[in-house]
């Protein structure tokens, strides 16, 4: 099963450049992937400058911050004129077989950058939080340990376990950049 709509994922690189805001310079389109979620950046916030939290997706207005690229884009059949690409985001999550309530893409955007955010369709956590048989017995048996006492230090772990510190500070790393 897929992780991500194709067709979702192709209209939010599309809109990401068509829609950027060229004028922010050392900034640009990126995409991040992490374990759970893909997101997809632009330069630039909505083009009237509120913030699509605070919207209807299927009620916002077509502004074109770049009308010559879009029309670019739409002569290249990538891109078409009518504004619907949100609603084609979320339509194309919807569609997949391993679509679930909760697991839609989420828009967010502040005056200066505009972001989707694809959840995994596949990702699955296990009870102490690793993905898949991800973390070691002793990086779950930290995690759990933290959860119960979260000011522990690293030497009481180091105690608590019988491992060095170092070794303690190398789990936490590895699980901080897992969880966060």
């Amino acid at each position: 099963m897929p992780e991500y709509s194709e067709r979702s994922v192709f209209e939010a690189l599309v809109n990401a450049l068509v829609h950027r805001d060229y004028m922010v310079m050392g900034s640009e389109v990126h995409v991040d992937m992490f374990d759970d979620r893909m997101v997809i950046y632009s330069p630039g916030g909505m083009a009237d400058g509120k913030p699509i939290q605070e919207r209807d997706i299927t009620s916002i207005p077509s502004i074109r911050r770049n009308p010559v690229l879009a029309d670019i884009f739409d002569r290249l059949g990538v891109m078409e004129r009518q504004g619907s690409g949100l609603g084609k985001i979320r339509e194309g999550y919807e569609l997949l077989a391993n679509f679930k309530a909760g697991k839609e893409p989420v828009f967010s955007s502040s005056h200066s950058e505009f972001m989707v955010t694809f959840p995994d369709l596949n990702y699955k956590k296990t009870q102490s939080g690793a993905l898949n048989g991800a973390f070691s017995e002793n990086e779950k048996n930290i995690l759990d340990y933290l959860k119960l006492h979260e000011r522990a230090t690293q030497k009481q772990l180091s105690e608590e376990f019988g491992i060095s510190r170092r070794m303690v500070q190398r789990m936490i790393k590895k699980c901080r950049i897992w969880l966060f």
